[in-house]
């Protein structure tokens, strides 16, 4: 009896999952599969019809509300940003030190850390990079990522910027929370952070540091050049994106102090674990100009190119945009604090 009577439920449960799974995507594919069900090929005809009618009104609400054109405003942001950081849409890049320019090689735990980065950070973007998350050739997933974040930026201001990679490390599990503020716990982060994070930033080695109370802690990372700045060539998304997310994260959620240095000169970067970061009236890289070939900067390149042609024609230097700062701050980057969360 128990059977009999559970049959029927299980019956409907099938048909409203078969139905979910026939509707789901686009109408041909929806069509397509349907025609492999003979039976329910007419069905799925009047559906799609239907389906297409629903759509059609949807679409003149969307363009009376004025969506439509933030999205193709929005994909016209995306496909500017990818010309400008190739080497063919954005001749500076070939003009950069050196020191930014090398090759990485993922193995199994890169690509597959670089593929959750990439989840977490497309579900806050709603948008996800064509690039594939099993990359065919070098770096290939990484650059993904990359152009996941590059779209985080859009219609969002330095403070939003920030508000939305929290939301990104929000979605990464952090109960139950074994480490505390102390040394052991701040020592054994600095010896992970090398080993987990070497497909965000690159390789790094653990260092000493010296607190204020005289004590000496094995607890600072130095990363030799971050995969991450030298990737997205932008001094706001290493300062909006990278640095001052991850210090609010682990210092005010995580209550596990970290104090992020980067340096623009080298690409390198300190990170010290049990350290207060620097407040951001005083922290140098909340000055920090935009580089000659940063994709994302938007009309301040020029700027600085005109800068030069002054600075040129009356004989001084040109503007160095890898050492101090020589013009306005990023526009990404702001010193006025965030409103609480």
């Amino acid at each position: 009896e128990k059977h009999v009577t559970m049959a029927p439920r299980r019956l409907v449960f099938l048909t409203v999952f078969v139905v979910l799974w026939l509707s789901w995507g686009s109408g041909r594919n929806f069509v397509g599969r349907c025609k492999s069900f003979k039976a329910t090929e007419k069905i799925s005809t009047k559906f799609v019809k239907f389906k297409r009618r629903y759509t059609r009104k949807s679409r003149l609400v969307r363009v009376k509300d004025g969506k439509d054109a933030k999205d193709e405003k929005f994909e016209e942001f995306v496909k500017d940003i990818a010309v400008k950081s190739s080497f063919e849409g954005n001749p500076k890049l070939a003009e950069r030190p050196e020191v930014w320019n090398g090759t990485y090689s993922d193995n199994a735990f890169d690509i597959a850390m670089t593929t959750a980065f990439r989840a977490a950070m497309g579900a806050v973007a709603g948008w996800q990079s064509s690039k594939p998350f099993i990359p065919s050739r070098p770096g290939e997933s990484y650059e993904g990522l990359v152009e996941v974040a590059q779209a985080l930026q859009w219609g969002k201001g330095a403070h939003a910027f920030e508000e939305a990679i929290l939301d990104v490390l929000a979605r990464f599990p952090r109960s139950p929370q074994l480490l505390q503020n102390n040394k052991v716990s701040m020592e054994l982060l600095a010896f992970l952070t090398p080993r987990l994070f070497a497909f965000l930033v690159g390789p790094s080695k653990v260092e000493d540091w010296d607190r204020e109370d005289g004590e000496t802690w094995r607890s600072a990372v130095k990363i030799e050049k971050c995969r991450f700045l030298t990737q997205s060539n932008c001094a706001g998304m290493c300062v909006g994106l990278c640095q001052r997310p991850t210090q609010r994260f682990f210092t005010e959620v995580a209550n596990l102090p970290l104090a992020m240095e980067p340096n623009f000169t080298d690409c390198s970067c300190t990170m010290t674990w049990g350290k207060q970061p620097l407040p951001r009236e005083t922290d140098p890289a909340g000055t920090q100009s935009c580089f000659q070939w940063c994709p994302t900067a938007v009309g301040v390149n020029d700027k600085i190119d005109k800068m030069n042609e002054i600075s040129s024609s009356s004989g001084g230097n040109l503007v160095d945009t890898t050492s101090e700062p020589a013009g306005p701050p990023c526009p990404r980057i702001t010193r006025t604090p965030p409103p609480p969360r």
